[in-house]
């Protein structure tokens, strides 16, 4: 899927008047509150009039200069939400608004894309030169929240805001949050390959996959997740054997790949990073394999095993492979991660982005699976060749 942001067009008119009234039905049905309330200040019918004030470049009638962009997803030509970006904070928007107002159409909300708009909004927030971004929400209104602290925000403080109900405000630091994660340094390595004609990794699938599927007889129709799946050479065993499997990776760059290569199974794959994005289903079965080995930080690895536990249908179950051979220790410095280094390809040696590594022995592994609720049902060492001779492996389901 591919989401971007948009400013607001005549070629837009007919699907905004679509989801305006999506939102004012699902308001007077549900009484849910309109946010960002600058898109329902004027009639949309008289569209002419409702672009002209939109937005403003100076500051009117107490309103102070902004932007409003709106999230277009690309592939269905479908305008799924709105953000309002305050260039700077006069004493009211201080205290209660802050500099980004969003919002998510109803019928696309517990999606991921709540998360998405704040992440895109920050990005136009840097560009206005905004070091510091400050945030508000309900605290009640837990998406939102979620939202924000998946985008780095911190809790400052709460207050009872001008309804009688407490906000919470949180600040953002541009100068960090908006900087690549050290873990994304794979998409540059992957670019680098593409763009020489040649895949980063080999076809082979890791045999493991399938084994464990078939033995604890996952049904074709379960829905399947797998987290990281690279240039998609185990997507492609999963999906060719019939079964239900959304492949996802943080790489743009990897999943571009997967859809071009692999166009009868283009609506499989999806861009998510499970550090931050939260779709709004449950699998049956969920697999990654040499993914958490690049997840240095004691905070991102928790973080991962809590999106495979919250992500796992009760019954459900995962297998997780990390590089190692379940007594070798090492970390990597993240600093490190981006720089370009030449590594072994099978085409000749090739300059890459060098990424992150962390091995662990398996009695961490153990400990980090127990710390994070889940229970290991079976554990080995098995393989993934030509680029993994040593993986430790477990199979794991929710405590």
């Amino acid at each position: 899927m591919s989401l971007k942001l948009i400013k607001l067009t005549k070629e837009y008119e007919q699907a905004l008047g679509e989801m305006i009234e999506e939102w004012k039905a699902d308001q007077e049905l549900n009484h849910t509150d309109r946010s960002p309330r600058t898109i329902f200040r004027n009639d949309w019918h008289d569209f002419d009039h409702y672009l002209e004030d939109l937005e403003h470049d100076t500051a009117v009638g107490g309103w102070v200069p902004d932007s409003v962009f709106f999230l277009l997803d690309e592939e269905r030509d479908r305008l799924l939400g709105a953000v309002n970006i305050r260039h700077y904070l006069n004493e009211e928007l201080l205290r209660e608004g802050g500099h980004i107002g969003d919002g998510i159409r109803p019928s696309e909300r517990r999606k991921g894309y709540a998360t998405a708009i704040v992440r895109l909004a920050l990005e136009e927030c840097r560009k206005l030169g905004i070091d510091r971004v400050l945030m508000t929400c309900n605290k009640n209104n837990i998406g939102s929240a979620k939202s924000i602290i998946r985008n780095g925000g911190v809790l400052e403080n709460e207050f009872v805001n001008s309804d009688g109900e407490l906000e919470q405000r949180y600040w953002i630091d541009l100068t960090e949050s908006v900087k690549p994660k050290y873990y994304e340094a794979y998409d540059e390595r992957y670019k680098t390959a593409h763009g020489k004609g040649v895949s980063w990794a080999g076809e082979q699938s890791t045999p493991i996959v399938l084994k464990t599927i078939r033995k604890y007889r996952i049904r074709p129709e379960d829905a399947l997740l797998e987290i990281g799946c690279g240039e998609g050479r185990d997507a492609r065993a999963v999906l060719d054997s019939g079964y239900r499997l959304l492949a996802t990776d943080i790489s743009r760059e990897a999943i571009a790949w997967c859809r071009k290569t692999m166009p009868e199974y283009a609506e499989h794959f999806k861009v998510l990073d499970c550090l931050s994005d939260d779709p709004d289903e449950r699998f049956g079965f969920i697999y990654a394999v040499a993914v958490v080995h690049m997840l240095v930080r004691d905070e991102d690895r928790n973080g991962f095993y809590t999106f495979i536990r919250e992500h796992l249908k009760p019954e459900g179950l995962a297998l997780i492979c990390t590089m190692g051979d379940g007594t070798f220790e090492m970390q990597s410095d993240i600093r490190e991660a981006f720089e370009l280094k030449e590594r072994e390809h099978e085409s000749g040696p090739m300059t890459v982005a060098a990424t992150s590594c962390r091995m662990v022995s398996f009695a961490a592994f153990e400990r980090e699976l127990a710390e994070n609720g889940l229970n290991i049902i079976e554990k080995g060492i098995t393989e993934a060749l030509p680029e993994f001779d040593s993986l430790m492996y477990a199979v794991v389901r929710r405590k």
